[in-house]
C-alpha cells in the first residue's frame, strides 16, 4: 500500500517536473516572438 502511494507521488512529481520544463520553454518562446 505504501509503495503504491510513493510511486504515484513520484510518478506526480515527475509529471509536474515535466509539465513546468515545458511551459516555461512555452513561454520562452512566445516572450521572444513578441520581443521582435
Amino acid at each position: 500500500m505504501t509503495l503504491g502511494i510513493k510511486s504515484v507521488i513520484e510518478v506526480a512529481s515527475a509529471i509536474s517536473a515535466f509539465y513546468s520544463i515545458a511551459i516555461s520553454y512555452i513561454f520562452r518562446d512566445i516572450f521572444e516572438t513578441n520581443k521582435k
